[in-house]
């Protein structure tokens, strides 16, 4: 993580493995949790 770029790549391809694993009520509940540590 040490360019945003190299950040928002890995932020995405984890998002995208996650969001298979769940369902999209529980997909958005996490996604806002990240958001909200990252600083959003």
């Amino acid at each position: 993580m040490s360019t945003i770029l190299e950040y928002i790549d890995y932020y995405n391809n984890t998002r995208i493995v996650t969001r298979h694993k769940m369902s999209p009520v529980n997909y958005r509940n996490e996604y806002f949790k990240e958001a909200n540590m990252v600083g959003g």
